[in-house]
């Protein structure tokens, strides 16, 4: 537990999710991305409730949170964005025999849930699909 000042004073990053920040990724606003780096850290740790000193703006951007009102202000307009879009970066894993794209769609329960495909491919269309681009 912290309190709000200590929360604020550090930049909030996801380099997991958004390796080249949050400007960069052609999901974010210059401005949203702002908010993010600036207030990324407060805003997540109200949501999980280790703030000591939580005032009435971060009490009610909580309950917008809790009740899905994405629209009560600019900043939880911008967390409910960050999480939609961290869960759908897409994910890739190779095997032996086939490519799967995936999407990941973890703790989306918070937004509602989505299903979201899954495409496979086997080495031959692999194969096939590389000899096209290189002519």
């Amino acid at each position: 537990m912290k309190t709000r000042l200590e929360w604020l004073s550090k930049r909030f990053y996801d380099s997991k999710k958004f390796p080249y920040g949050f400007s960069r990724s052609g999901v974010f606003s210059v401005t949203q991305s702002e908010i993010l780096e600036s207030k990324g850290n407060l805003l997540q740790a109200l949501i999980n409730n280790q703030v000591i000193d939580p005032d009435e703006k971060d009490l009610a951007f909580v309950n917008a949170i809790r009740h899905g009102n994405i629209n009560f202000n600019l900043e939880t307009l911008v967390w409910f964005k960050y999480l939609n879009y961290q869960r759908k970066i897409l994910s890739v894993t190779d095997t032996s025999l086939e490519t799967r794209i995936t999407i990941g769609s973890d703790q989306l329960s918070e937004i509602g849930n989505i299903e979201l495909p899954v495409v496979e491919w086997n080495e031959n269309e692999l194969a096939d699909s590389e000899l096209l681009e290189a002519s």
